[in-house]
């Protein structure tokens, strides 16, 4: 037997070497050839003696259809690998062509409840059982095996630790003994590190980039159609045991924020951050100082925070303005991470504290940060307030003696970057320690070494700090809720809340939307007539627009469909497709989707309907999947827009005209002399159908709880009063029209698209307007002008007008960069003050349709004229209803901060865009299908 083994190892290790297949040698124990065409399913109700419970993981489908393209993969990935990965190569080469085709799961009644993942297994397929293993495989670049034995809820990283301890790789492979693959990254450290089942491949690459992601992803691929390894593999390493991992720990590393709203410990910021997509809210207060910050992380290297400060030991400004009311000031930080933390490679961090405004609390600093197990350490240099106890010399000064000074902040008004003091002056070190309980996870113990001590002219010597050492305990109450109590400076008690949350992960199940429409395998009728009335209804309940037209031919259905927005969440197609599907004749082979937005065609989606049907009824083989839909153009002379259509709700006078709704609304105030300003309103708001492409709308707000009338103090301004009336605005009458327009859409000729307006378009104006916008269907950029001549309105939002008139407009560049989701706008133009310049809004949009933004405005308005912050500037998040609501629908709530509102830079609020109404045209919507989509 020994002697048997040997020669086999002996002629595989050859094999490698050569290049020659070794598949004639492998054991096809537990094969059963495939002699009919049937389900999979069924195949199992055949053999009822075949599966067990608890056995799905051990079923393979090998199918011949398969085994020339992964011959073709084989190849180019041995080609791919080279004379510089030889050996892997021969591995590779070595390895048999099985066919194999990864499924969900292997269970017959599961499958019979899921259609779409039982496959119809035909003549010249096989089944096979593998045997059971206790052994992890782990795949080395040299070519070899590593076996390790397995262990329940073990990492990845303790496997390839196991079988060569120095190694530190970041990216890797897992291979399921199902042939599912997932791709783990030891660098993020906000998700547990997956785990290996029984029999499972692991492929991590060296990480010096000498084997390519995009090559080590088709190794995985391929490694995929083998299943559980093969005793026979020429092994290097045998009965390996997964010892203690010295490196990254197994489960996430927690953050929490500190006093200052950015992820630290309490006075001091680490170099952690949290995932892209996070939103925040903080509260903190250590005496003389409050502070309310909010918090983004639109990307996973970059974190932004903004909010106030507010100081009690000083007042906003002389009595006769301020009263007794506390100090506030505007701030905005940032945080940059530099490189990732690796095996035995800290995380790093640089940022800058309140790096627009006054200056007051101005920082900048480097930060490291190195996690062992549950304990997370920190080590930075900061300059300015952070680093005020300025034990060090700048280590910058070596480069230019103008980094060993720190100038003095003259921004009394805010708003400016003090780019002049960034990094001057003499540094502070600063770190500590962050420890999560082992057995009470939620809470967090925290120590630090503040680099400030409190001599600033910024604290007015109004502070006496005992100690340089601050300690504090996080209590994570709820996956949303941080509540944090420190002691701190050694005389000073702290306590704050934070509030967080995934932005990008919100999603709504829709309970409330009608049940979908059950799709029918291609040629199997669906038992139950249905007239055209039937069909219509069913379309628009699913939907949720209106049906205009149903044109039929003998091998094509279209729909056309009137205000159906499809965002990036929402399966629209697949749903009203279903319906047609359900209703339409056999001969029927493309079902197209035509949308329109107020009577204008946008875009259409044609699909393929058996296609789209078999997707859906059964688990396809790779080499039978394509897309199932193209979206085009809807061009004038489409037959969905010429005479004999099945259905024409305009011919039969069904159209609906008028609609209305009620709602709240909110504005506020925040960062003057007055504090908090707010007010909450009742709306209802109506529009009525002229034509399909020409509409009046109208809104009606009530006032219902206010305190406006505390509102005593109006910003000087240099400059037309074009936005600072809003004591007046927001106080003179409890009912107003805010909105009063009529609007129409229309075409100017493919991806050309105008708009036109006239009325009360918002609360401070009235007059007409018209935009023109240049959009391609599926473009990454569009390009729209647009022109306004517009009169202010009386305070009390009626239907009187001020004096004052201008006329304003831009030219705006939309590019959707392909970059990590951002969408940018340059627009340049002339604003209401009269002032001309150009803004620049950059935002994150992420899956779900949420979106995190910036913008900032500069026009030939000097600093010392546009007043307060010196330039327009502001931080805003999109949240679509639809990921909050049981029902889908469309709409969209923004909430913006701008720290003032100023005269400079000042824009028409515009009820209605032309970006917004073809959004279907959207590189998103016009390239992704629904069903892939959350």
């Amino acid at each position: 037997m020994k002697l048997v083994f040997a020669a086999r190892r002996a002629h595989i290790l050859l094999a490698g070497l050569l290049g020659v297949s070794w598949a004639a040698c492998a054991d096809p124990a537990q094969t059963h050839a495939i002699s009919q065409t049937e389900r999979l399913s069924a195949w199992f109700e055949r053999h009822p003696s075949l599966q067990r419970p608890g056995d799905t993981a051990s079923w393979a489908w090998h199918a011949a259809s398969e085994r020339g393209g992964q011959a073709v993969l084989q190849r180019e990935l041995a080609e791919a690998l080279g004379a510089s990965h030889s050996a892997l190569a021969g591995f590779v080469r070595s390895l048999p062509v099985t066919g194999r085709v990864a499924l969900p799961l292997v269970d017959g009644r599961w499958l019979q409840t899921n259609p779409a993942a039982d496959p119809i297994l035909r003549e010249g397929d096989t089944l096979v059982r593998h045997a059971r293993t206790g052994d992890v495989a782990v795949l080395l670049p040299t070519g070899h095996v590593c076996r390790v034995s397995h262990q329940p809820s073990a990492t990845w990283l303790a496997y390839v630790r196991a079988c060569d301890p120095s190694v530190a790789p970041s990216l890797s492979w897992l291979i399921q003994p199902d042939g599912q693959v997932v791709t783990a990254d030891a660098l993020d450290r906000h998700a547990a590190q997956p785990v290996l089942a029984p029999g499972g491949w692991l492929w991590a690459p060296p990480p010096d980039g000498a084997i390519p992601p995009a090559v080590s992803s088709r190794l995985a691929q391929f490694l995929a159609t083998q299943g559980p390894a093969d005793p026979a593999y020429p092994w290097t390493l045998r009965d390996r045991r997964i010892a203690a991992e010295p490196g990254l720990p197994d489960a996430p590393l927690p953050t929490s924020v500190n006093d200052w709203g950015t992820v630290g410990l309490l006075q001091t910021p680490t170099a952690r951050m949290e995932p892209a997509g996070t939103a925040g809210l903080m509260f903190g207060r250590v005496l003389p100082y409050a502070h309310l910050k909010a918090r983004l992380q639109p990307f996973d290297w970059l974190s932004v925070s903004f909010g106030y400060v507010s100081a009690s030991d000083r007042l906003y400004g002389a009595e006769d303005l301020s009263g007794d009311r506390s100090y506030v000031d505007k701030s905005a930080d940032v945080k940059l991470r530099l490189w990732r933390e690796a095996a035995w490679r800290p995380q790093v961090a640089v940022g800058l504290r309140d790096l627009i405004g006054t200056g007051l609390f101005a920082s900048e600093y480097v930060v490291a940060n190195k996690a062992f197990g549950n304990l997370d350490l920190s080590l930075g240099m900061a300059w300015g307030y952070l680093g005020s106890r300025g034990q060090f010399r700048n280590p910058l000064g070596l480069v230019s003696s103008k980094f060993d000074e720190r100038p003095a902040i003259r921004s009394e008004s805010g708003g400016t970057l003090n780019s002049k003091s960034y990094f001057r002056g003499r540094t502070a070190l600063f770190g500590g320690v962050q420890y999560q309980l082992p057995s009470h996870p939620s809470w967090l113990l925290k120590l630090e070494y503040d680099g400030n001590d409190y001599r600033s002219p910024t604290d007015r010597g109004n502070i006496q700090a005992a100690s340089p050492w601050n300690v504090g305990v996080v209590y994570r109450a709820r996956s949303w809720l941080d509540l944090t109590v420190g002691f701190e400076r050694g005389n000073q008690i702290m306590f704050g809340f934070s509030l967080h949350e995934r932005m990008n992960r919100l999603d709504m199940i829709k309970f409330l939307d009608p049940p979908r429409v059950p799709v029918r395998p291609v040629g199997v009728a669906s038992g139950q007539a249905h007239s055209v009335s039937d069909t219509v209804a069913e379309l628009e309940r699913q939907a949720g627009a209106a049906v205009k037209r149903v044109h039929a031919d003998d091998v094509r259905w279209t729909l056309v469909l009137d205000g159906a927005d499809r965002g990036a969440q929402r399966p629209l197609v697949d749903k009203v497709v279903a319906v047609a599907h359900r209703d339409a004749p056999a001969t029927v082979q493309t079902i197209g989707v035509a949308l329109e937005e107020r009577g204008v065609p946008v875009a259409e989606v044609a699909v393929d309907r058996a296609q789209w049907a078999r997707e859906r009824t059964e688990f396809l083989r790779p080499s039978e999947r394509q897309t199932d839909r193209v979206t085009r153009p809807v061009a004038a002379g489409d037959a969905a827009r010429q005479p004999g259509n099945l259905y024409d709700r305009d011919a039969a006078g069904l159209g609906q005209r008028g609609r209305a709704g009620l709602g709240l609304s909110y504005a506020q105030s925040l960062g003057g002399p007055d504090g908090l300003l707010f007010s909450l309103g009742a709306v209802a708001q109506g529009e009525y159908r002229l034509r399909d492409d020409l509409w009046a709308t109208g809104v009606l707000q009530l006032r219902l709880l206010d305190n406006y009338d505390k509102f005593d103090y109006t910003a000087p301004s240099n400059l037309p009063r074009v936005r600072t009336f809003i004591r007046e605005y927001q106080t003179d009458r409890r009912v107003t029209v805010p909105v009063a327009q009529v609007t129409h859409f229309g075409e100017a000729g493919q991806n050309h698209f105008y708009l036109a307006y006239g009325g009360l378009l918002e609360s401070m104006y009235a007059g007409a307007g018209a935009e023109y916008l240049y959009r391609p269907l599926g473009s990454r950029w569009a390009v729209g002008v647009d022109v306004n001549r517009v009169q202010q309105r009386e305070f009390s939002q009626g239907l009187g007008l001020r004096d004052y008139k201008v006329t304003t407009g831009h030219t705006t560049l939309y590019w959707d960069t392909g970059f990590e989701d951002v969408l940018l706008r340059l627009s340049a133009g002339r604003y209401l003050a009269g002032d001309v310049g150009m803004t620049v809004d950059a935002s994150r949009v992420f899956a779900n349709g949420v979106r995190f933004g910036a913008y900032a405005t500069k026009t030939d308005v000097s600093a010392a004229q546009f007043g307060e912050g010196s330039f327009d500037k502001g931080i805003y998040v999109s949240i679509p209803f639809d990921v909050m609501l049981p029902r889908t629908g469309g709409g969209t709530a923004t909430v913006t901060y701008a720290p003032l509102i100023r005269d400079g830079g000042a824009r028409l609020n515009r009820r209605f865009t032309l970006y917004d109404l073809t959004r279907s045209r959207d590189v998103r919507a016009a390239s992704t299908p629904d069903s892939t989509l959350p």
